[in-house]
């Protein structure tokens, strides 16, 4: 902001005179600004003007003194020589690019040290025309006025760039020339004053414009210099930051692949040891199914057995029961002809007496049968119940392996496939198991109903057999007891029909149970065939998991 408002004020001013007054005394601008900066500048070029004429000035001034050594005013030409001289070497020590460069860093300073060798080294040239012109001709003082003036114009030329050493330069000498001219009274000069003066107003008009379009130009150059500066700065900053970002982003990218890379790994070990595990757990289940499917067999060995064993009993309680209906028949006829024949009645009572035992014996080894039949039934029930839930097991394990073959991807597709089949296998196991179920809990409802008749065949052939003793002891009462004897008789005949029949039952349910041993032995052979077909796909799956 100071620079703007540096521009605007010089703007305003410029065409006005205090703008040219205030330019030739300037010495020092404001730190940091372009107008600083345009300073240093135009105190290097105006150093380095003045720096290349010393030298000239350093031989000319002695030469001039031993030229005109024998002078009236020789003293004062020695005092202006010593004076350019001194100057001289002071500029040559002191304005040198280096040595400028060095003291640059203080402007105001550095200007002022210009301007006072200027202005003594003006002096110097002062006294030495002076001298000349005090003691020379007519033609001698119409050269120093011309010196005079070449003077002037070489402050304008050396100081271009730096007003104020202008006017320090330029102020002796015109001083001195119009002291010559007044104090003197020189006739047919006077002239001259007008036109140094117009001479010395042009002169500064020039060397202050000239100097402030170098200034301007200056900072011109300057702002564009950090323009560009900052242009090269933020490009610089933008490449670096690209850079950088470029590298991060390489350094991420190869970060990300460690890492997937990494998680590859740690996934196709995962993969691996579930792999394991699976196969351990599919062997344990397989062992498991396949120990149970023994067990089933040998259940249903036992069952067929017992079935036929059942059956053969219950054959020979039919002819028993058979004979005890011909023997209630038997007795009927007795009774019939009981008036005829008390002993043939007695006969026959034993005999029925006999029947009866045989017919209890045999219906409580049917009892005993049904019994076996029914733990027997009951523990193929648990076997049953055993397979469903290792079935259930193997599809939860099957679940499981399915999930986890989804989070595989592709690498547990093959393994998806073979959960599939597991699982598969599992609820053809767990459907077979539900059948044998049934035909179970069907054969012990018909097995159930079997003990319920021969309870009740029993206890009908003991109520025969205390029919038997109570004609045997009711013979003497033949006539009261016939009625009792012959109702008895019908009953028996009845009781006997009905044992006959519920053995009928007994043997069809012993045949039912022959055929659903059968069938469990057909499923026990079909789960040892897909244990068999697990294992084998576990194992092929386990080893496509390690190849890839």
């Amino acid at each position: 902001m100071p620079d703007a408002s540096d521009n605007r004020t010089e703007r305003s001013w410029q065409g006005k005179p205090r703008f040219y007054v205030r330019e030739l005394l300037r010495i020092s601008a404001r730190t940091g600004t372009f107008r600083y900066r345009a300073l240093q500048n135009q105190i290097r070029s105006a150093s380095h003007s003045y720096y290349s004429l010393l030298p000239t000035a350093l031989i000319l001034a002695p030469l001039l003194v031993l030229l005109y050594s024998d002078s009236t005013t020789l003293h004062r030409l020695i005092v202006g020589a010593m004076l350019v001289a001194a100057c001289s070497i002071f500029g040559l020590l002191r304005f040198s690019s280096t040595a400028v460069e060095d003291k640059i860093g203080d402007p105001r300073s550095l200007a002022v040290t210009i301007c006072i060798n200027a202005a003594v080294a003006a002096i110097g040239w002062s006294i030495m025309l002076d001298a000349f012109y005090a003691g020379g001709s007519e033609q001698m003082r119409i050269f120093v006025v011309t010196l005079q003036v070449g003077l002037i114009c070489m402050g304008a030329l050396m100081f271009i760039t730096l007003p104020s050493a202008f006017a320090c330069f330029s102020l002796p000498i015109a001083l001195d020339f119009i002291f010559s001219v007044v104090m003197r009274d020189i006739a047919g000069q006077w002239f001259l004053l007008p036109l140094l003066l117009i001479l010395l107003f042009v002169l500064s008009r020039t060397v202050v414009d000239q100097s402030s379009q170098l200034v301007a130009n200056s900072m011109a150059m300057e702002k564009l210099t950090e323009s560009e500066a900052e242009r090269r700065a933020l490009l610089v900053a933008e490449q670096e930051r690209v850079k950088i970002e470029g590298k991060r982003e390489i350094e991420d990218a190869q970060s990300r692949l460690a890492e997937r890379e990494e998680m590859a790994k740690q996934r196709h070990k995962e993969l691996l040891e579930l792999g394991e595990r699976f196969k351990q757990s599919v062997v344990k289940v397989a062992s498991g199914l396949g120990e149970a499917i023994a067990k089933l067999d040998l259940s249903s060995s036992e069952l067929a057995r017992i079935s036929g064993e059942t059956s053969t009993d219950a054959s020979m309680v039919s002819e028993h029961a058979s004979g005890a209906n011909n023997a209630v028949q038997l007795v009927a006829s007795a009774v019939q002809q009981l008036d005829s024949s008390i002993s043939e009645i007695s006969d026959q009572i034993g005999n029925a007496l006999t029947l009866n035992m045989a017919a209890s014996d045999a219906a409580s080894e049917s009892d005993t049968a049904m019994k076996i039949l029914t733990e027997r039934t009951e523990g193929i029930g648990k076997i049953v119940t055993l397979i469903s839930e290792i079935a259930g097991q193997t599809n939860l394990l099957a679940l499981n392996a399915t999930i986890e073959a989804a989070r595989a991807g592709d690498a547990g597709r093959g393994f998806s496939v073979v959960a599939q089949e597991v699982k598969s296998l599992a609820q053809q196991t767990t459907e077979a198991t539900n059948k044998v179920g049934r035909q179970l809990s069907e054969i012990d409802d018909a097995v159930k109903q079997a003990v319920n008749a021969m309870a009740k065949a029993t206890q009908e052939i003991g109520g025969i057999t205390e029919v038997s003793h109570s004609i045997a002891s009711a013979v003497i009462q033949q006539r009261e007891a016939t009625r009792n004897i012959g109702d008895n008789s019908i009953q028996a005949a009845r009781d006997t029909d009905d044992v006959q029949q519920n053995i009928q039952r007994v043997a069809g349910a012993a045949q039912n149970s022959g055929t659903l041993s059968a069938d469990v032995s057909k499923t026990a052979e079909s789960l040892a065939e897909q244990a068999d077909a697990l294992r084998n796909a576990t194992t092929a799956f386990l080893d496509e998991l390690s190849a890839a």
